[in-house]
């Protein structure tokens, strides 16, 4: 297992996943390194609303990248099943790495 694949916290400001949407990923070692060279990385992913679901980033062999979201239930009773989602970027910010999420893959 890669050292940062232990699961971190990641928070999205919103109560859903959607293309543009940035999630922000906590407690990484090194923080700008993952955002230049990111691994796979395993995440509790936190939404606006309080709910939470587990979530992983892949990267293929060709540094591609996706955000695999796993099914989940919003505070509001929205029941969204597991969805994977192109990343657009990575970005560093100070001790966290802004995850920007693209098109969800079909």
């Amino acid at each position: 297992m890669p050292p940062d694949a232990a699961p971190h916290t990641a928070v999205c400001s919103y109560t859903h996943l959607f293309r543009g949407a940035s999630v922000r990923i906590h407690g990484l070692s090194r923080p700008a390194a993952y955002a230049e060279d990111p691994l796979a990385t395993g995440l509790l992913l936190r939404f606006a609303d309080g709910a939470a679901t587990d979530a992983e980033v892949l990267v293929s062999s060709n540094g591609e990248a996706v955000l695999v979201v796993s099914g989940h239930t919003t505070r509001a009773g929205t029941r969204l099943p597991e969805r994977t989602w192109l990343v657009r970027g990575f970005r560093a910010l100070g001790d966290e790495v802004e995850v920007t999420v693209g098109v969800p893959m079909e």
